[in-house]
């Protein structure tokens, strides 16, 4: 069970039950206790109204006066019974018929207790010994507890219909109190989707004591990512200085008249400096990216596009390409922006190198993913370099301009984003088609049109 409202109200459930669990077995025990006693004050009133009836002569003869005695007692197995007793003689009502109350040994002189009657009715007695006139005189009054155990069993019975109508009040109240008392959550959940998102650059802090401290270290450990990552990505760019100017001195080097006296020194430098140079730039590029950790506003495709084509223009201004872009309206990409960049860059410049006029961008996003197709009408690759392509340095074409990391690049970003990279040829126009698909988590793509 991983809902803490279930928890919550499950466990709710469990303490009503067992607490009414608990009051239907006092309460039924207590009620029949207090029926009881009161019974027992009745047949004591009663036992002391026909002592009061009773005539004793000195040989211990008795005779009751029975014009006086309650009608209930005359009344054939009425349910309630009375037995005179002294030593000589025995007085019984005229509800008992020729049925007499069995009393069990070892009584004491006022006792109540249960028997069975006449027609195995169950009883509540009374037995009450006096003396009158110095005779001793045992009185025992009787009457029949079948009503009273019927009305204890619906007594029962509407206990537990109450009790089950007020569980489910309860349980509604309760459930409504706890969603309440939860909204907080919900609300941080909300907020933890728009940061993802990019709506929200920090969680607000307006929120109850119990969670504010976790929301406070989550803005924390945002701000300390944000520090990190830009820290980081400044440090690789003082590093990419660093060795920009000892690699330029090297190869000035290899040029030297000295070192061209010696052909096989200097071929053997060049290219340790060319795998330098490589080996630099693809870890110098890798190490930038930042996958899907960052989060903050989503910006907008067609304008970082737009930027990004103007300067490949810019960078290659003999070259005069078309470029044909279907982006979706009002596509937002939450994905890092230096990522996105880097990945599209890539593709861009190396559709830019082999085109003889034509480049095709296709930039589509849902809820799920982010496509991005680019085509050019060069000569495309064959069928037998595009796993070749795919490996870091590989090139095409050893005259282009380049380190051949594009791909390679192209192929890192992808893995960080659980996309895929797929490679062939255009069908409209000729050249290599390259289309990346990145998984998005939900609601990371938002869009005004249907892609």
């Amino acid at each position: 069970m991983n809902s803490l409202q279930l928890r919550l109200v499950a466990g709710l459930v469990v303490s009503l039950l067992a607490l009414f669990a608990l009051l239907a077995l006092l309460a039924a025990p207590a009620i029949r206790n207090l029926a009881e006693n009161n019974m027992a004050s009745r047949l004591q009133h009663d036992s002391e109204t026909l002592l009061a009836l009773l005539q004793v002569s000195g040989d211990g003869d008795i005779k009751l006066d029975r014009s006086a005695v309650s009608q209930v007692y005359t009344r054939p197995y009425s349910g309630h019974y009375f037995q005179i007793q002294s030593d000589v003689k025995q007085i019984t009502s005229r509800s008992l018929w020729d049925s007499r109350l069995s009393v069990p040994g070892q009584v004491q002189a006022s006792d109540v207790l249960h028997a069975t009657g006449p027609l195995d009715q169950p009883l509540l007695m009374a037995v009450h010994d006096y003396r009158k006139n110095s005779i001793p005189v045992q009185v025992i009054v009787a009457e029949d507890l079948t009503a009273l155990e019927s009305d204890i069993q619906q007594f029962k019975q509407r206990f537990a219909l109450i009790a089950g109508m007020l569980l489910i009040i309860l349980v509604v109240i309760q459930v409504l109190i706890i969603r309440g008392g939860l909204q907080p959550l919900k609300r941080l959940r909300q907020e933890l989707r728009q940061l993802e998102s990019g709506e929200l650059v920090r969680l607000s802090e307006k929120a109850p004591a119990e969670i504010q401290p976790m929301i406070l270290e989550i803005n924390r450990l945002i701000d300390v990512l944000g520090k990190r990552l830009q820290r980081s990505r400044n440090a690789l760019g003082d590093l990419a200085h660093a060795l920009k100017r000892p690699l330029t001195v090297l190869t000035r080097l290899s040029e030297e008249t000295e070192v061209e006296k010696v052909p096989g020194l200097q071929n053997s430098l060049q290219r340790q400096l060319q795998s330098m140079r490589t080996t630099t730039d693809h870890i110098l590029k890798r190490a930038r990216l930042a996958g899907e950790s960052p989060v903050g506003p989503g910006y907008d495709v067609v304008s970082e596009i737009n930027s990004l084509v103007d300067t490949l223009q810019k960078m290659y201004p003999q070259r005069n390409r078309k470029i044909e872009t279907d982006i979706g309206a009002g596509l937002r990409s939450p994905l890092d922006r230096e990522d996105f960049l880097e990945l599209l860059g890539n593709l861009l410049d190396n559709a830019f190198k082999w085109a003889t006029g034509t480049i095709r961008l296709v930039v589509r996003g849902d809820d799920s993913v982010l496509r991005i197709r680019v085509e050019d009408d060069g000569p495309g690759i064959a069928e037998d370099m595009l796993a070749t392509l795919r490996r870091r340095g590989s090139r095409a074409d050893e005259q282009v301009d380049g380190h051949g990391l594009g791909l390679a690049i192209v192929h890192d970003i992808t893995d960080l984003y659980g996309g895929s990279l797929e490679l062939g040829r255009s069908e409209t126009l000729g050249g290599l088609a390259v289309e990346v698909v990145l998984n998005i988590h939900e609601k990371r793509i938002s869009s005004t049109l249907t892609p």
